[in-house]
């Protein structure tokens, strides 16, 4: 679908999902789960409003990019895989 989450920009880079939930399991000690449910408690647990993407910068926390928003095909900055789109 158009509005599912793809990817997310995060450190001044395009990341895929796979590699966001491996960042925050081993970096930040989140249990394994999705991206969005790990993002979430970590969000909680240091008060991130995720739904204000305006009040925290990409490079200190992800921010989720649509299959909308993504004209052509993207490389994720740290696996190198090509993002895939549905």
């Amino acid at each position: 679908m158009i509005y599912d989450i793809t990817a997310y920009t995060f450190n001044a880079d395009i990341w895929c999902v796979g590699c966001v939930e491996e960042h925050f399991e081993r970096n930040h000690g989140i249990a394994p789960a999705t991206a969005e449910d790990m993002l979430d408690d970590y969000a909680e647990a240091n008060g991130i409003d995720r739904m204000d993407e305006a009040s925290f910068d990409s490079g200190d926390f992800p921010k989720v990019i649509f299959e909308i928003d993504l004209d052509e095909v993207e490389i994720c900055g740290w696996c190198h895989n090509e993002i895939e789109i549905d």
